[in-house]
């Protein structure tokens, strides 16, 4: 919360709270349900959506956003209407990686 617009949005894995930040220009997406939130430049995520809404939401997206998290949008079109699902893509480090991160306390 605390941003300067929410929305709260139904998808099929349930709803979402959207938010842009106040101060920094961020967008802010929560899954409350699975406690994952997704932080992108509003600016970037403008862009995309504008571009999909122009194809008529027919090709799924993908954007980066904060601590190299991903959400992918996938849309489907059903009965003449179009439903999204938004998926937290984290990426997961490699068992070397971990080893290393777990040596260096990081």
């Amino acid at each position: 919360m605390g941003g300067l617009r929410e929305e709260i949005i139904t998808v099929k894995s349930g709803s979402l709270r959207i938010h842009e930040e106040a101060t920094t220009g961020l967008v802010h997406i929560h899954d409350d349900a699975k406690g994952a939130k997704f932080i992108c430049n509003l600016s970037d995520f403008k862009d995309k959506w504008a571009k999909a809404k122009d194809d008529n939401f027919s090709i799924p997206f993908e954007i980066s956003g904060q601590n190299k998290q991903t959400a992918k949008f996938i849309f489907t079109h059903s009965n003449g209407q179009i439903d999204i699902n938004i998926e937290f893509i984290k990426p997961k480090l490699a068992v070397a990686m971990e080893a290393i991160s777990r040596f260096l306390g990081v």
